[in-house]
């Protein structure tokens, strides 16, 4: 038998990176360089970002939305056209918590609130944590008024300042210790501050919407925002004021800025300072 030739005509390429907008991540690619050579290659993940120009998901500390336990977030979605939202969200999804903790951060939100805790009317569930510490914290307004509960409360006039402030706690006898729990199987949610090389948004919130949650500490540790704080539904076996917090900017102690009513089961010795405070910015 007589052996037979193809001759393959050469193929000039040209030299540029095709864009491939419909590929899947996993889709094999064959590129003809001549007649007599072939090249295949399987485009992975992060080469087909490459080529498509897909955005990389925000990873905690970046403003972005993220639910307890995973540390890639979800962007957030534009407020106002043109302008970036700087919210860190954290959505506890009913996950067992260790430490939700922010330290050393300053917020100058545009509008609403620097820091927010289950604020909406509409949901019922109930952050629970072993401690619940403000150290350090300043701000314009601070409110607590719906669903704050403590087995102790402690602060006394040298750790709290406020320009104006409404302090009622009513006594309860159902308002229970919570013992710290193990840290097996929990989620951590800590962001520091921007000299450890984290980012600063200009926004948190905290929220555990209809699914009640435990942890260990939720921590407010040097804290500095131009927007109020408002924090609800929240249980803890201890709510402390710690180091020197300052809380009000317009002057007047007649305008009260402080705003606290809780069920405690025991007071150990809490007071704060009427104290006049203009805001510097």
């Amino acid at each position: 038998m007589k052996k037979r030739y193809i001759r393959f005509p050469s193929i000039s390429v040209p030299s540029f990176i095709p864009r491939l907008p419909h590929i899947s991540p996993t889709s094999p690619i064959t590129i003809a360089v001549t007649g007599t050579m072939a090249l295949t290659a399987i485009v992975t993940g992060i080469l087909f970002s490459a080529f498509v120009g897909q955005d990389i998901p925000p990873t905690l500390p970046e403003p972005a939305t993220y639910t307890a336990g995973n540390p890639v977030g979800q962007p957030n979605v534009q407020e106002t056209p043109g302008v970036a939202n700087n919210t860190l969200k954290l959505l506890t999804a009913g996950a067992a918590m260790d430490n939700i903790t922010f330290t050393n951060m300053d917020f100058d939100p545009p509008s609403g609130n620097g820091i927010t805790v289950n604020a909406s009317s509409t949901q019922t569930g109930i952050l629970t944590c072993s401690q619940i510490i403000f150290r350090n914290v300043r701000a314009p307004s601070l409110t607590m008024t719906t669903g704050i509960s403590a087995f102790d409360l402690t602060g006394t006039a040298s750790t709290t300042e406020a320009d104006g402030a409404t302090i009622t706690i009513s006594a309860s006898t159902t308002a229970a210790d919570v013992a710290p729990s193990s840290t097996r199987g929990t989620a951590n949610f800590v962001v520091g501050s921007a000299s450890t090389g984290q980012v600063n948004p200009d926004r948190i919130i905290v929220d555990v919407e209809d699914t009640s949650t435990t942890c260990n500490l939720l921590l407010f540790e040097d804290i500095s925002t131009t927007g109020p704080i408002e924090i609800q539904r929240i249980h803890g076996g201890e709510i402390s004021f710690e180091g020197l917090n300052q809380i009000g900017d317009d002057g007047n102690i007649d305008t009260k800025e402080f705003l606290l009513t809780a069920s405690v089961n025991q007071v150990g010795g809490f007071g704060w300072t009427e104290k006049v405070i203009i805001g510097s910015r």
